[in-house]
């Protein structure tokens, strides 16, 4: 039989050829090159290429592997092959299971690797636990190791009844997943089972507890449920620490970042003289890197000196050396001679000492940790049918379709559907990545195809079927169309017995199947105290009938009439606010004339990183005391030029003043510098209007590094330096320019910029200041923020920023730029330059629905259709979008659902409005992407002409733009003015700039050109040419000279 590796090795060529990589025309690939490869899978390629270069495929040099024969191999005749050779191993009884799980793996290993489907659908397809399970139960090998396992249980608590004939043990195990070793130890266990008090299988998904329940929860009286995670404390978790007598963990304590935090973790768990009892891995292999490396747990280690090369198993060796340094006693290698097959048993003693972190102090509740009985299923599935039944005849679809979900849901987690509340998110209940699929595939069985994101956009019960309602509403009514002589008949049949009846427990199942989660259960979730008073529910006691929930008021909201401006009394402009000054520094864009040059031409600014920005590298040194961080020799970004420099002498400061001034404070001084020039406000216009309005000018500036400390070379400097916080940036602008309005610094992650132009916007219109400044500055100037991105899997990969591209993540880039602003009427009033008016802004936050970093679509759409509201304009003149997107799969698909939604609810146009971010261009500004999305629509209203968005083809799978407001702007063309529908007129170009941070905090724009309605808007307006007298004056010869530059490109 030919050699496995060998194949598998052929099989896994011919699927990287299939993405493009290793070919005839592209036989050299980077690892720091865009290849479309998921941030996730970055260190598996490189193992892969590793057994690759082992196996004569590859050549090596760096990070750059060179096919050794680019040939193309044909991908038909080798599935073959693998048919061929498979079929052997297939009536090999040791490797069935290993064989189908590879296949799966195999055949879908592009799609997975590209992040287009995620590795729990192939591995758990349909959440079934089919494919991995035969791998760790019913094959002789791993069999063998479970039973060495268990008979080591056994021993113990063979001897601890020795000691004590009435002792009763409490068992705990750790990421018990399919039950493999469990099944094996429940065996083991059945002439023991009333000593055992309590045995714990926990996992990280309920769709694992789910699964032990039905599969050994009948037999096994003593079982309980709990999520848990061990990398977190016992504390966070609200496990007593040192309560257990045995704490079991089979191939789950490698998937962890620390193992010696994680040991310490499992051993709280402990009793003192507790037994620790572990069946690990301990080889590195192919079959393993080809399935389980596909999950995100694999690499999830940060401790690599620990672990075997290429994977996050350890030694024998190196588990007794963590195990001895934790203070576990007497570890014992239970099937040492067998190490060669693998696998090892692990079993080590508690010292009872305790190591956990201090957990946060909170204020005492209620507890929540309750226990649930499991009702009658037969008596639970009549009380459904009946409700349900009920539910068709009232003739309410709304309802029908609630409780059809809440069936749906409860089926799956195993739970009474009266018990879910409408408002809780589905994430409470337990439903993850792997129940998401089944959940789905239910709900397909009522309305057909739905989109893979639906949970996700719609993360409770009340909003998924406000949604059902609005795309399969006639689906629900042909499923739900249910005679009342049906409903009646199916009535007669049901016993006359009380409700009730049919859920009192079974008196022989009297220790309750109890699901615990941390940091309540999700079977018992409490009321919302945070619940509106006009979201419940009300009932007429006269008629019987119930009142509108939020869910019918959403769905009704769609009724509501059409906006129209033109009639709107409100819509007077009082409200506006003027730009009358720009500048920037942008990625290969000294000027606002380069960004624009830039733009129009569809040029890609994102570049490898400057190599001497990092040369002083604090953290790099510190580390490499240590241990290296993960070497990236080729970082792409968007990358300012000469961030060192500064014009020092223009600002009056010294040179040592100047090295405590951070990069950002240097540039940012220089940038307000030129907004003030370009705006025609010197120092002496600026103190003149501050002293007539007695209200100050005002700074509000976004940022979210602060890296400056680090690239300091002494450490006492750089620790004494990193005190320092981003409060100064506006402090220090309004002291050099003695602005007196007021003065902060604004950091709500990648929205800041945009947050800090809407607070300003909002200090104008409450009367606090005059003018302000606004705007943020984004540097990197420690490669250790690239690191942080790959690990949080944000990262994306190459040389490209793809925003609504089939993308893997975000190109991080810099920036600087900042926007004078003034109420639109005072403008007009003092003759101002006008370069765009910002007729609204809003922000708002996307609160605690969905997990911390996800995008909430809900929150997104509601405040775009705040921000429309507020600038009494009708969506369908607006004609622009400047998006947040930055080629995230699911971020950018997610904004343009929520696009959709808000224009959706003021116009059916289709087809009407631009899509575009300059994201594309140079990547992620992150703290700076607000004022850089800004200054672009600025450029685009200023020229009348729409620009490329780059790399957004091919379009990311998710975002479907067929049936929407939108397309994509993909060339550059004239900007065409779109014409009122009563009148005929041209009205202004309209643009929508939206901004999201990571955190949940957003922000939105709505910007229009300003037309010149009459000439004495404009105080002095020059109708004809003539010649003026020009006086430049500098404190040196070098900024003469620039100064006299920048004028003869005007």
């Amino acid at each position: 039989m030919q050699n496995v590796e060998q194949l598998l090795c052929k099989m896994v060529w011919s699927q990287l050829q299939s993405m493009g990589l290793f070919t005839p025309t592209h036989p050299v690939v980077d690892l720091s090159s865009n290849i479309g490869l998921s941030a996730l899978y970055r260190r598996w390629l490189q193992e892969t290429l590793t057994v690759m270069a082992r196996n004569h495929y590859v050549q090596q040099e760096d990070n750059v592997y060179r096919a050794v024969d680019p040939t193309l191999l044909d991908s038909t005749s080798l599935w073959r092959e693998w048919k061929t050779e498979t079929a052997e191993w297939l009536a090999d009884r040791n490797r069935s299971a290993m064989v189908d799980l590879l296949d799966a793996a195999l055949r879908s290993l592009p799609d997975i690797l590209s992040g287009r489907v995620p590795a729990t659908d192939i591995l758990f397809p349909g959440s079934s636990m089919a494919l991995v399970e035969g791998v760790y139960k019913h094959n002789p090998v791993a069999d063998y190791f479970n039973e060495v396992l268990a008979d080591t249980l056994i021993a113990y608590l063979q001897e601890r009844l020795k000691q004590k004939p009435d002792a009763s043990l409490r068992i705990f195990e750790i990421g018990a997943g399919t039950g493999g070793t469990s099944a094996m130890v429940f065996e083991k266990l059945k002439p023991y089972q009333k000593h055992i008090r309590e045995y714990c299988y926990s996992d990280l998904s309920k769709a694992f507890l789910l699964h032990a329940e039905r599969e050994y929860g009948q037999e096994n009286p003593f079982l309980t449920y709990r999520i848990f995670n061990v990398q977190d404390t016992v504390l966070a978790q609200s496990i007593d620490a040192g309560s257990y007598d045995v704490v079991i963990a089979a191939n789950v304590l490698h998937a962890t970042p620390n193992i010696r935090q994680t040991l310490r973790n499992a051993k709280a768990i402990l009793k003192n003289r507790g037994l620790l009892l572990l069946n690990e891995i301990s080889s590195n292999n192919l079959f393993s890197h080809l399935t389980f490396g596909l999950l995100e747990g694999w690499w999830l280690y940060d401790d690599p000196e620990l672990r075997i090369d290429g994977c996050p198993a350890l030694l024998p060796q190196t588990w007794q050396r963590v195990l001895e340094s934790e203070n576990f006693q007497n570890v014992i290698f239970m099937a040492e001679d067998q190490h060669g097959l693998g696998q090892q048993i692990i079993a080590a003693e508690s010292d009872g000492v305790i190591r956990q972190m201090q957990a946060p102090a909170v204020l005492p509740i209620e507890s929540t940790e309750r226990e649930f009985m499991f009702t009658n299923k037969e008596a639970v599935i009549s009380s459904v049918k009946i409700e349900a039944n009920s539910a068709a005849a009232s003739g309410d679809l709304t309802s029908q379709t609630l409780q059809a979900v809440k069936e749906i849901l409860g089926k799956a987690i195993k739970l009474s559907p009266d018990r879910i509340e409408s408002e809780t998110s589905f994430e409470k209940y337990g439903i993850d990545s792997i129940l998401q699929v089944s959940f789905i595939r239910e709900l397909e069985q009522l309305t057909g195809e739905l989109p893979k994101t639906v949970l996700f956009e719609h993360p409770n019960a009340q909003e998924l079927v406000s949604y059902l309602l609005d795309h399969h509403k006639e689906a629900l009514q042909r499923r739900f169309a249910l005679s009342i002589s049906n409903v009646a008949e199916h009535k007669h049949k049901t016993p006359a017995k009380p409700l009730a009846a049919f859920k009192q427990e079974e008196p022989e199942r009297r220790v309750p199947p109890v699901f615990h989660e941390s940091p309540s259960p999700a079977s018992l979730v409490r009321p919302n105290r945070f619940l509106k008073t006009h979201e419940v529910a009300s009932f007429d006691i006269k008629s019987g009938s119930s009142g509108k929930t939020a869910a019918h008021e959403q769905h009704e909201r769609r009724n509501e009439p059409r906006y129209d401006e033109r009639n709107d009394p409100t819509n007077d402009g009082a409200n506006d606010i003027a730009i009358i000054g720009i500048s920037g520094r942008y990625p290969q864009s000294e000027s606002l004339e380069e960004l624009w040059q830039h733009l129009q031409a569809g040029r890609n600014c994102i570049t490898e990183a400057p190599k001497e920005r990092w040369r002083n590298s604090l953290v790099r040194r510190l580390s490499a005391e240590e241990r290296p961080i993960q070497e990236m020799r080729q970082i792409y970004g968007g990358f300012l030029k000469e961030i060192d420099r500064f014009d020092y002498q223009l600002f009056g400061t010294g040179r040592q003043q100047v090295m405590e001034m951070t990069p950002e404070l240097r540039l940012l001084l220089e940038v307000v510098w030129e907004t003030f020039e370009h705006a025609g406000y010197g120092r002496l216009r600026l103190n003149d209007v501050q002293n007539k309005s007695s209200k100050g000018v005002a700074v509000f500036v976004g940022n979210m590094y602060n890296q400056y400390f680090w690239s300091i070379p002494s450490l006492k400097q750089a620790v004494l330096s990193s005190n320092g916080t981003d409060w100064h940036l506006a402090n220090r602008v309004s002291h050099f320019f003695n602005l007196t309005g007021p003065s902060m610094a604004v950091s709500s992650a990648c929205s800041s910029s945009m947050t800090a132009i809407h607070l300003a916007c909002e200090s104008l219109k409450q009367g606090s200041c005059s003018m302000a400044i606004a705007g943020g500055i984004n540097l990197t100037l420690d490669e250790s923020k690239f690191e942080v991105l790959a690990r949080a899997n944000l990262l994306g990969s190459g040389q490209e920023s793809r925003s609504f591209g089939d993308g893997n993540g975000l190109i991080p880039g810099e920036g600087v730029g900042a926007v004078l602003l003034k109420p639109l009427a005072m403008a007009l009033r003092d003759g101002d330059p006008i370069h765009a008016v910002i007729k609204s802004s809003a922000a708002n936050h996307s609160g605690g629905r969905q997990m911390y970093t996800a995008p909430d679509p809900k929150q997104q759409a509601r405040l775009m259709e705040d921000s429309l509201r507020l600038a009494h304009i009708d969506p369908a003149t607006i004609g622009y979008v400047e998006s947040a997107a930055n080629g995230s799969p699911l971020g950018d698909s997610i904004e343009v659902i929520a696009l959709q939604q808000a224009f959706a609810q003021f116009t059916d146009k289709k087809q009407f409005c631009s899509l575009g971010s300059i994201k594309s261009n140079f990547g992620h500004l992150e703290a700076a992407s607000g004022i850089s999305q800004l200054t672009k629509v600025v450029l685009q209203l200023k020229h009348g002409a729409l620009v490329p968005t780059l790399h957004a083809t091919p379009i990311n799978p998710n975002i479907k733009l067929g049936n929407t407001a939108f397309y994509l702007q993909e060339t550059g063309e004239p900007w065409k003015q779109i014409q009122d529908p009563g009148s005929g007129k041209d009205l202004p170009r309209r643009s929508m700039i939206n901004s999201f941070g990571a955190g949940g905090a957003y922000t939105n724009l709505i910007v229009e050109e300003y037309t010149l309605e009459s000439p004495s808007n404009a105080r002095g307006l020059v109708t004809s040419p003539q010649e003026f007298l020009i006086i430049f004056s500098a404190k040196t010869k070098w900024s003469f000279c620039s100064i006299s530059r920048k004028c003869e490109a005007c």
